[in-house]
């Protein structure tokens, strides 16, 4: 588990602090959850010390990496910054009190786990019984029933001992998260990973014991109904409970992306670019929020990009931003020549759609700006769509201006 957290903390730092405060806790309190001999304890607390001190080290060349982009943003900046708040592209929750945060992400964490979109064994009955059920009441339910499975097998399970040190572990993440954002990542992260699993896990696991308590009971009163029902009682349950939660959040959850045909054809055609060029295009686009990732292109701004954690970065977003938002509803080359000459701009993808939105929808404050920008252009027309005859590419719905020859 040591390995296993440090190797964490090099690729993804929500799940190596997972890792490492579910094993300490385990290490520390033991599988049967009472304390180790003093001496033993004192040991094995400097020896977590010192692994603690090794992710921070681990750790540290990304937090370096992010010194250029100014000091973090907080609760106070938000009035300044709204692109860090919900309406933004900050972090979930940052702009709730830790509470409210920590109540929404259980509420969701449960919904994620069992509400699904893509629903294989009875997908009509999932439509319409469970999604109601999302909310705080369904969310309390499974976590009383996982508490109560908790509490039936306590002693004689000690994998269920070793598994409930997620609980403590997810709590501390959060806070640690939560308070020191963005030191390690987003808060949501530290709680919805390990919280699904404890609910995947517990629930079924629950519903078992309980039939076998069931069955116990029943036995006493019933002899010969009571075993079946302890043995057979607690499958058909789990087969009942997956055919009804069992699925897909949804298709696009998951490492794939999904374009299509005409943007398949626009990456494959920026893709035969310069590997040095540097594409623009609205940063809302599917294409450009997947441009890097399949074409190895680098891109001016995306929303995928547009994160809200640090001041000089949202700073630098908002110029890139802006700039693009000019040279989409610019009326002359000017706006274009600035990207090239401030940026090295090479190519700007122009989506036709946007002009013909009057409510385009994006998030603050870009949205007063693109009215600005609309504003600005009057009726004196788009220098894009006067300068369409000269597209290096066109599919119809979107074109691709070369601004190195203006």
């Amino acid at each position: 588990m040591a390995l296993l957290s440090a190797a964490a903390m090099a690729v993804y730092p929500p799940v190596a602090v997972t890792i490492f405060l579910s094993w300490s806790l385990m290490w520390l309190f033991g599988a049967s959850g009472k304390k180790a001999p003093p001496a033993s304890f004192v040991k094995r607390l400097l020896l977590l010390a010192g692994m603690a001190a090794l992710l921070v080290l681990l750790h540290w060349p990304t937090l370096a990496a992010t010194r250029p982009y100014g000091p973090p943003l907080g609760t106070a900046d938000w009035m300044v910054y709204p692109e860090a708040g919900k309406r933004g592209r900050g972090s979930p929750g940052m702009d709730d009190t830790w509470m409210e945060s920590l109540r929404n992400e259980w509420r969701e964490s449960v919904e994620t786990a069992f509400v699904n979109k893509h629903n294989p064994f009875l997908p009509r009955v999932h439509a319409q019984v469970v999604p109601p059920l999302a909310g705080s009441g369904f969310a309390a339910a499974w976590t009383l029933l996982a508490a109560a499975g908790v509490a039936l097998g306590w002693r004689s399970l000690p994998a269920l001992r070793r598994l409930w040190a997620f609980v403590p572990a997810t709590l501390i993440g959060h806070f640690v998260a939560y308070f020191g954002f963005p030191l390690l990542h987003l808060p949501d992260r530290l709680f919805r990973y390990p919280a699904q699993l404890l609910w995947i896990l517990l629930g079924p696991l629950s519903l078992m014991l309980l039939s076998r308590r069931l069955g116990a009971l029943l036995e006493r009163r019933h002899p010969g109904l009571g075993g079946w029902t302890g043995r057979l009682g607690g499958p058909l349950l789990l087969v009942a409970v997956l055919a009804l939660f069992g699925g897909m959040p949804s298709a696009g959850r998951n490492l794939s992306i999904r374009l299509h045909r005409a943007d398949r054809r626009l990456l494959e055609f920026i893709a035969t670019l310069p590997p040095d060029a540097l594409i623009a295009g609205w940063p809302d686009s599917r294409v450009i929020n997947t441009l890097p990732y399949m074409t190895a292109r680098r891109v001016l701004v995306s929303k995928e990009s547009s994160l809200a954690y640090h001041r000089n970065y949202v700073h630098e977003t908002r110029r890139r931003t802006r700039a693009l938002f000019e040279a989409y509803f610019a009326t002359n080359v000017a706006p274009w020549r600035a990207l090239r000459e401030r940026w090295n701009v090479t190519h700007l993808i122009v989506k036709t759609d946007i002009y013909e939105d009057q409510d385009i929808d994006y998030y603050l404050p870009y949205e007063r700006w693109i009215r600005q920008a609309r504003a600005a252009a009057g009726t004196n027309g788009m220098e894009t769509l006067r300068r369409r005859a000269a597209a290096v590419y066109d599919d119809g719905k979107s074109f691709v201006l070369d601004l190195t020859v203006w």
